[in-house]
């Protein structure tokens, strides 16, 4: 007997290197649900060994491990170890999730992966699912991330990023800093 194991309701930001305190208190900032509320949905996630069942929470993060188990992993390893810790128990949606990576501190961008069900138009037959992923400011993500939910639109933002021969979304592009 099989069954379908359900995504956690938390987006879980893999940690690729080690982030600070303050790096990660800036993003939750960035990301909090409701404008009077400290309340996001993000949860910083370092171990394959921890459980995860609640949002971290301003002033309640420290800073990362440089040997987190998710540094030098692609999108799809990432994707992986989220599922099998979501079967372990943990609340982490490895559908959708994030990706904070070196990089990600000097160009205050982070790779937003989401995977993606393939339909045949024609058969409306299951064709599997594919991972996309794109970087966007860090501002950007409670929004696109509830959108991809919601909506489902994760293509469409990656043919528009291509279409403009953009690589990412910076903060200060966007008007954040």
């Amino acid at each position: 007997m099989s069954r379908v194991l359900e995504p956690g309701k938390l987006t879980a930001v893999c940690c690729a290197t080690e982030i600070s305190a303050e790096a990660k208190g800036h993003l939750l900032e960035l990301n909090k649900l409701f404008e009077h509320l400290e309340q996001t949905d993000l949860v910083f996630v370092d171990s394959i060994t921890k459980s995860y069942l609640e949002e971290d929470k301003r002033g309640h993060v420290s800073t990362s491990s440089a040997s987190s188990d998710f540094v030098d992993k692609t999108p799809e390893e990432c994707s992986q170890m989220l599922f099998d810790m979501c079967k372990a128990g943990s609340n982490i949606n490895y559908e959708n999730f994030v990706i904070y990576a070196a990089r990600s501190t000097d160009d205050h961008a982070v790779l937003v992966a989401g995977k993606e069900y393939l339909v045949d138009d024609t058969t409306d037959q299951d064709q599997g699912t594919q991972l996309r992923s794109v970087r966007m400011g860090m501002g950007l993500v409670k929004d696109r991330t509830l959108s991809y939910l919601v909506n489902g639109d994760f293509r469409e933002d990656v043919v528009e990023l291509k279409a403009e021969k953009m690589e990412y979304f910076c903060d200060a592009m966007l008007g954040m800093y």
